[in-house]
């Protein structure tokens, strides 16, 4: 199934550039650019792109206040930041924007690939220049983590895979509600604020 894509960055050059090379892959189509936030929106309105490719510093309304905004015109599309900016305030404002991804512009090609191919299947997207800004308040591989139980230690099988909280809901046939809950109890064990700080920890965790 071929992934539909929208690309947001103000640098034309860039843009045509990036939807050159994501052209040529047999399964990834870009059906629409932009160059603004506004356009942005319209675009993946009428588009209603798979993943979109969103720029943090555009001109006028900046990428982390449109993400919201793209999502509520397309509600279907998953969001990667692709961004110079690899710090990790900007990676936690993204989240927080309702990015399921971010990597950097850096990257190489067949990362941005997988990148979005994962963001299309529903699962949370991190480079691997931008983890590194975030393993401070993580736990590092091997490091021992706090008691879990049953449940929590599914929850943390399920964030290293990228699960959503609506998929883990239906997994583990509970309701939606009661995952957020397991999912705040697990962050305070792992002394982590948020999805994004857990699924790494989680990462690190399973690959031990």
């Amino acid at each position: 199934m071929t992934i539909r894509l929208m690309i947001v960055d103000d640098h034309s050059v860039f843009r045509a550039g990036l939807r050159s090379v994501l052209d040529e892959q047999d399964d990834l189509e870009v059906v629409a650019d932009a160059g603004t936030a506004n356009d942005a929106i319209v675009g993946a309105a009428l588009a209603r792109p798979d993943v979109v490719l969103l720029d943090i510093g555009l001109p006028g309304m900046n990428g982390l206040d449109a993400a919201p905004r793209i999502r509520e015109a397309s509600p279907n599309s998953a969001i990667i930041m692709l961004t110079v900016l690899d710090d990790r305030t900007s990676v936690m404002a993204a989240i927080q924007a309702g990015a399921t991804g971010y990597l950097s512009k850096t990257a190489p090609l067949d990362e941005i690939v997988l990148g979005i191919k994962a963001a299309r299947a529903g699962q949370f997207v991190l480079g691997s220049s931008v983890a590194a800004h975030i393993t401070a308040v993580s736990p590092e591989k091997g490091e021992h983590l706090p008691n879990l139980t049953l449940r929590e230690t599914q929850l943390m099988r399920l964030l290293a895979a990228g699960t959503t909280t609506a998929e883990m809901a239906t997994r583990l046939g509970i309701s939606t509600k009661t995952v957020r809950n397991y999912l705040s109890n697990l962050y305070a064990k792992l002394s982590v604020e948020d999805r994004a700080q857990a699924a790494l920890a989680a990462k690190r965790a399973t690959e031990d």
